[in-house]
């Protein structure tokens, strides 16, 4: 993790640069979950340390993944292909943090979700599709600490 830590800050002056990511946790079949969890640790570490948001995939791991986000404080950032129960989506939306659902998600979470609540910005798209609005990141890239 050396070697990531000294990648992110020599990539800091790139405006291209603008969050840590994908990371994440897999449990749709769970290998190795330790490990993954090590990793994810380490990896919100480091965000945190740089002032950095971060993009999270989600596959069968919220909960798992709320309980180092309560532990690690990031400053948000996206949790990508979401498809949790509204109490996840809440808890995430309180970490600062932008839902990204796909068609099927978007059409379950809308259904389930009362609109003053609601996390994301569905924009029509072609009759078989809908793109999810998702926040811009890298209004956090002035936020980032001079490390």
């Amino acid at each position: 993790m050396g070697r990531l830590r000294d990648a992110v800050r020599e990539s800091l002056d790139d405006p291209r640069f603008v969050a840590v990511g994908e990371i994440g946790i897999d449990l749709f079949e769970p290998r190795d979950v330790p490990r993954q969890e090590r990793f994810f640790r380490e990896q919100l570490r480091i965000a945190r340390d740089f002032g950095l948001p971060v993009i999270v995939h989600v596959r069968r791991s919220a909960d798992l993944l709320l309980k180092h986000l309560r532990r690690i404080e990031v400053p948000g950032g996206i949790i990508h292909a979401f498809n949790g129960s509204t109490q996840q989506a809440d808890q995430f939306l309180a970490r600062g943090f932008k839902l990204g659902l796909g068609f099927a998600d978007l059409q379950w979470f809308a259904a389930d979700t009362p609109a003053r609540r609601g996390p994301t910005r569905a924009d029509a798209g072609a009759r078989d599709r809908c793109a999810v609005h998702r926040s811009r990141v890298a209004a956090h890239a002035g936020r980032r600490g001079a490390h």
